[in-house]
């Protein structure tokens, strides 16, 4: 146990034990005659605040267990590049795969692919008009581009501090991939 979780175990059994209140079998005053000479001895402020002292602790605990749970985007901080540089890959040739099917479903095949090989969910009634942009998927930066002519895609994320990239061209199913500091990327964006 927490050493405040103690004290105040502590402080309500040596309330408890000093303090006897006669009201049929019960610790605290809640009759009005029982209240009204409680009052008078400064007992109902005692339990009030013992009382909600209690409920203090209980509240916290609940709070603190609760934030130790793994939240869904902790891990995307931490990622092996290698890891991150396989995603980017499977989402940059499902993206050119789905060019020669539909061009217009491209970018959001591509965002999705990445999404679920990450782990997470993907709603494509964020995406713009456009075949490029910047996207937030939890809390990695996606970059996809895909050229004029519907030949190539290429997707940049960044997790961390870590950044992959991959383009699948026109060259058949040729893909080339990189992986790349976040600081790198940003130097590049800012120049």
């Amino acid at each position: 146990m927490k050493p405040l979780t103690l004290i105040c175990l502590a402080i309500l059994f040596c309330f408890l034990s000093v303090n006897h209140c006669k009201a049929h079998d019960a610790f605290y005053p809640h009759h009005f005659r029982d209240i009204k000479a409680a009052a008078k001895k400064g007992k109902i402020l005692v339990i009030t605040l013992v009382v909600s002292a209690g409920l203090l602790v209980l509240v916290s605990t609940a709070l603190v267990k609760s934030g130790k749970g793994k939240r869904k985007d902790d891990f995307t901080e931490k990622i092996d590049p290698a890891e991150l540089r396989a995603h980017v890959i499977a989402a940059a040739i499902a993206g050119k795969r789905q060019l020669a099917k539909d061009p217009e479903q491209a970018l959001n095949v591509t965002l999705s692919v990445y999404a679920s090989a990450r782990g997470m969910e993907w709603d494509a009634g964020s995406l713009s008009n456009s075949p490029s942009g910047t996207y937030s998927i939890g809390r990695d930066r996606v970059t996809v581009s895909i050229t004029a002519d519907s030949s190539s895609v290429e997707v940049r994320a960044i997790c961390g501090n870590v950044g992959a990239s991959a383009i699948a061209g026109a060259e058949g199913d040729s893909v080339r991939s990189s992986i790349f500091t976040s600081r790198a990327l940003d130097a590049q964006e800012n120049t």
